[in-house]
């Protein structure tokens, strides 16, 4: 995936992964850690979209939270940065086709949250037993951004515009 492809929130949600990572001795970018990434964000779409389908980022950030717990630790000084592990490249390959299945020209947070579903992982587990799935996604997602596509870096101000 072409990184100068991904909206700015999204490069924001990677960058702010890697340090989380580093932060817990991982070694690894999980999708754990990206999504994490998501919900923190003020003005991104994570929050707002689960919030749409009735599961709240609260408690999506919990879960999250307890698998990351379990991930294993590397002990004194991280000199490199992690790397992305075998399941956020996969993430992140099944996102892209949820962009271009969207017919979007940039990777934003809801193809990230449609690709979990894609890949199955602790996270994708996750979703299903909170009740997260394609349907109800694609659902909030239309009511969030309307019919509008991600053509540029930063689709989440026109969406803002939309709610006020």
């Amino acid at each position: 995936m072409d990184y100068e492809k991904m909206t700015i929130m999204t490069q924001k949600a990677i960058q702010k992964a890697a340090e989380t990572a580093i932060n817990n001795g991982h070694t690894q970018v999980y999708p754990e850690h990206i999504l994490l990434a998501m919900l923190e964000q003020k003005e991104g779409t994570a929050a707002p979209l689960f919030d749409a389908i009735g599961v709240t980022a609260q408690k999506v950030i919990s879960e999250i939270n307890r698998l990351l717990s379990l991930k294993p630790r590397a002990e004194g000084q991280m000199n490199a940065s992690p790397s992305l592990s075998n399941d956020s490249v996969r993430l992140l390959n099944e996102s892209e086709k949820a962009m271009n299945e969207l017919q979007d020209e940039y990777l934003s947070t809801e193809h990230i949250i449609l690709g979990v579903l894609k890949i199955d992982t602790e996270l994708s587990r996750v979703f299903i037993n909170l009740g997260v799935n394609q349907d109800n996604i694609l659902m909030a997602l239309k009511q969030i951004r309307g019919n509008q596509r991600v053509t540029d870096q930063d689709p989440e101000s026109k969406y803002k515009v939309l709610e006020k």
